[in-house]
């Protein structure tokens, strides 16, 4: 062994040969000295990134944008890079080469799936890491839920192609193009209806008028002042708040709106994960707990959750329930029956068109280990209530 301020040449060679020998090796001990530390480099590149949404579902695709900025007053070439992350997949390169005039920015994307195989009971915090061998990063994040909306590729896929299409707006004197939708929120499956006119502004015609949305296109031309109206159906198939694209173009003019709306499911809550005690004695306490998990992407609205057993009825009411809420309920072994006592769960609750839904479970306990001072108790407290009743 032998120290060496060399890396490139091996500071040891290690040989031996024996024969019915019993070695044991201890760990290698290594020292290392900083020599000198030169200057640091100062980045020729600034990258910033964004993902287009922040919240998805399993098994739904994103898009990760990176702006890089050439900070130098020449060119310059960048390998730009995307880590990996274990719950994301792409079928893009994990890098991408640029070369960026003099204090260009560029625009690059990737588009990342989430994998479908990840467990609803957990949200996963995703983290997006984008960087060079010169190490210039840019840091965001993906949050995923089982409950979260669903993307298709499709759909992002033309986010990608219009936000490469020209960036600035050249027709603003020339056309307009307005587009609605018939309504701001449908439900999962139900059609859509997008209305657009198109208005050639200027006092010439305009010929050779592409016109695309979600990939299908038509080609039209424009007398001046002429207005034209563009029917456009949607498919709802996955919730969330969508955006539709639509472009109109010649090899000069470039115009592109974008409308948004969203796409719900109808509200849908569980009660779940109840768990209580087998038997229970006249003095003792116990605790019955249970979830209320909401199952869908919408909120449920105007929620009452109503929970009756043991002589008590406790009940809860919601404006709205938009995350799984969990519930403690204490009985009382004085206020049960002998044998078997059912406790019953309701929750109530409406969407927003005012339709009512109602969900039900029950549970059981046992009162158990009775003595006859109790079970006298018992039922002079049974009288009690029955002649309650009658006056």
């Amino acid at each position: 062994m032998k120290e060496s301020a060399d890396s490139v040449h091996p500071a040891s060679k290690l040989e031996w040969t024996g024969k019915n020998e019993n070695l044991e090796i201890e760990p290698l001990q290594f020292k290392t000295d900083v020599i000198s530390i030169g200057q640091k480099i100062a980045p020729l590149i600034k990258i910033d990134s964004a993902v287009l949404k922040p919240k998805i579902g399993f098994d739904s695709w994103n898009v990760i944008e990176a702006e890089v900025t050439n900070l130098k007053d020449y060119y310059v070439t960048a390998e730009i890079k995307l880590a990996k992350a274990k719950e994301l997949e792409t079928k893009d390169p994990q890098s991408k080469h640029l070369t960026l005039r003099p204090f260009e920015k560029q625009r690059i994307f990737w588009k990342v799936h989430i994998k479908p195989e990840l467990e609803s009971k957990f949200a996963y915090i995703v983290p997006i890491k984008i960087y060079t061998l010169r190490n210039e990063t840019a840091s965001s994040q993906i949050i995923s839920t089982a409950t979260a909306p669903k993307y298709s590729f499709e759909e992002l896929s033309e986010f990608v192609e219009t936000k490469n299409v020209a960036q600035i707006d050249t027709s603003k004197e020339l056309i307009t193009l307005v587009c609605r939708p018939s309504k701001e929120q449908y439900l999962q499956e139900e059609i859509g209806k997008i209305n657009c006119d198109l208005i050639n502004l200027g006092n010439t015609k305009i010929s050779q008028l592409t016109i695309c949305a979600q990939k299908n296109c038509r080609y039209e031309s424009l007398l001046p002042n002429e207005k034209i109206n563009l029917e456009y159906y949607l498919e709802n198939k996955n919730i969330g708040i969508k955006e539709f694209f639509v472009t109109a173009k010649t090899n000069s003019l470039f115009k592109k709106t974008t409308i948004k709306y969203t796409v719900s499911d109808l509200p849908e809550l569980r009660i779940e994960n109840i768990t209580i005690a087998d038997k229970i004695e006249f003095d003792e306490k116990k605790r019955m707990r249970f979830t209320l998990s909401k199952k869908s992407w919408t909120a449920a609205q105007k929620a009452i959750v109503r929970i009756e057993g043991a002589k008590r009825v406790q009940q809860v009411d919601f404006d709205y329930i938009d995350s799984d809420v969990p519930f403690i309920f204490v009985i009382e072994g004085k206020n049960l029956n002998a044998g078997n006592n059912t406790i019953k769960i309701t929750a109530q609750y409406f969407d927003e068109n005012n339709k009512e839904y109602t969900i039900k479970k029950t549970a059981s306990i046992n009162l158990i280990n009775i003595t006859a001072k109790q079970m006298t108790r018992m039922i002079f407290r049974n009288i009690g209530e029955f002649l309650g009743k009658l006056f």
